[in-house]
């Protein structure tokens, strides 16, 4: 089930779909994939289709390095598009949109992007999202 779809009309909810995110203007900027992209997106990807448990994905590099944007390339796909949730992790720890989230009742598939993803901020996460199950899929960028 589209996360997106079951969140739509509920306020103060800080995120934006993948298709939402591609429209912001840093992400409106050319994309030249590197030599390794295929072989970076391929393992993120793999990952992300996995069904054995919740997964996190760090994505570290030099500030401006076009993480965000390598990201948002690596799960255009259509099976992940639709299920990408994208948040400030300052907006995201402790936020009304988490805590939906980790509702037993929740019963959606979610591939979460947390940008500008801290430390402190990465440990909290993934504390409560860790044992939720193969629907919840975190990458911290």
């Amino acid at each position: 089930m589209c996360p997106a779809s079951r969140l739509s009309g509920l306020s103060g909810l800080h995120f934006q779909t993948h298709k939402s995110w591609s429209q912001n203007l840093d992400m409106q900027q050319s994309f030249v994939k590197s030599s390794d992209y295929e072989q970076k997106a391929g393992a993120i990807q793999r990952i992300l289709r996995s069904s054995d448990a919740a997964r996190n994905i760090r994505v570290i590099d030099e500030a401006v390095g076009g993480k965000s944007r390598f990201i948002l390339e690596a799960i255009k796909a259509e099976d992940f598009a639709p299920l990408v949730l994208y948040t400030k992790a300052s907006k995201f720890v402790n936020s009304d949109f988490l805590f939906i989230i980790l509702r037993e009742d929740n019963p959606f598939n979610v591939i979460i992007v947390a940008d500008e993803c801290n430390h402190q901020h990465r440990i909290e996460i993934w504390n409560q999202l860790a044992t939720r199950g193969s629907r919840i899929k975190l990458i911290t960028i």
